[in-house]
């Protein structure tokens, strides 16, 4: 009996942890800040990104110091994976794809690693806030 009750109660927590990720709505504005290190080498990103979400799918834009441009991607349960295109605004810009791929962590918080075409093989940590 005491077995089925910790399964029911894992269950429950389960249940309720997943409906949460789901629920999170990731529409707004967020400001991001990431860094991909590359041997002497590196990329940092800064925008801050407005998003739509409509279901799984989130679309919008980010504008950063140096660049700015059209930002898309998909929400699974926790995870989140977007990429932004960006397009240089200043002699220090990079026209450019920088991927992001997180967890949600609350609803004012997702973290993880973010990459570029531009670094093969790095990739940065990056955190997104609102």
């Amino acid at each position: 009996m005491l077995r089925r009750s910790l399964m029911f109660g894992f269950l429950a927590a389960s249940l309720a942890a997943a409906t949460g990720a789901q629920g999170a709505s990731l529409s707004g504005t967020w400001r991001v800040s990431g860094v991909i290190h590359a041997g002497r080498v590196f990329f940092s990103a800064s925008p801050v990104c407005t998003f739509r979400q409509s279901g799984g799918q989130i679309a919008g834009a980010c504008t950063g110091p140096n660049a700015t441009g059209p930002a898309s991607g998909t929400v699974i349960g926790n995870r989140v994976s977007w990429n932004w295109s960006h397009v240089a605004t200043t002699a220090r810009g990079i026209t450019s794809v920088t991927n992001f791929n997180g967890v949600v962590i609350s609803s004012r918080m997702i973290r993880g690693t973010m990459t570029s075409p531009d670094l093969p093989g790095y990739a940065g940590a990056f955190t997104q806030v609102r």
